[in-house]
């Protein structure tokens, strides 16, 4: 089974059935389906020197020859995987709307205590980059806390707001996809470094390939969430459609 296979057998059903079943609502949902994509493409982009850092300093190790090319050291199909989980999890996220309700607090606290846990944050995993078994985990945490901190910064109460939301589709998305990567590592399609890892593994799966999964699960949801709030300040929302994104 190649890296295509993989992704077609485990992502691809899973994903045209959330497309059956969106489509079945009969919602307006030009909209909803453009800021998947645009922001599913965004992520890709900004997740791309994460998995070329990785690889480029040894910590993941990709087999070549099941790709169909490779993009840098990476497999192309490894943001195939990532745009097949933006997907998963956008959808899925907008299924969730009309039954979980967002908790409204002040954004200025919101901003502050944002401010107060990512910037300690970002400087720990510089520290934690000196350390070898700790590179995995530092290369991860540090991608994230810069990404976060940007969304935060420009929208932390909009994200505090529906957090209830974005967190419970992002579990479900990344428990998923750590099923996909336990069972790509032992097929050996890609594997960890143990020597710049820190041996924590949960069920099996090396707790980075977790923080990996979660952390370009919580920024893509968290950056739909700004992307649908910014197109109701525009107007760009059908009544209908407004209802389902607010």
């Amino acid at each position: 089974m190649s890296y295509i296979e993989l992704i077609t057998a485990f992502v691809a059903p899973w994903v045209v059935l959330e497309l059956l079943l969106l489509f079945k609502r009969n919602d307006p949902i030009k909209t909803v389906l453009s800021g998947v994509l645009a922001v599913g493409a965004i992520t890709i982009i900004i997740s791309a020197p994460l998995n070329q850092i990785l690889a480029s300093q040894g910590i993941l190790e990709f087999n070549s020859s099941e790709s169909l090319f490779m993009i840098g050291l990476v497999p192309f199909e490894i943001y195939g995987l990532i745009a097949g989980m933006c997907l998963f999890s956008g959808l899925i996220l907008y299924f969730l709307r009309p039954r979980i309700h967002p908790v409204r607090i002040p954004s200025r606290w919101i901003k502050l205590g944002g401010v107060a846990l990512l910037v300690p944050l970002a400087i720990t995993c510089v520290i934690m980059l000196r350390e070898p078994s700790l590179n995995h985990m530092g290369v991860v945490l540090l991608w994230f806390s810069i990404v976060m901190g940007s969304q935060w910064f420009f929208g932390g109460s909009l994200v505090w707001r529906t957090k209830s939301m974005f967190i419970s589709a992002c579990l479900f998305s990344t428990g998923y996809f750590c099923l996909i990567d336990t069972f790509a590592i032992h097929k050996a399609y890609w594997g960890v470094n143990p020597f710049l890892s820190s041996g924590i593994s949960l069920f099996g799966l090396p707790i980075e390939r977790v923080l990996y999964y979660l952390s370009i699960n919580l920024c893509y949801c968290q950056g739909l969430e700004l992307f649908w709030y910014l197109n109701r300040r525009k107007g760009l929302f059908t009544p209908r459609e407004q209802a389902r994104t607010r």
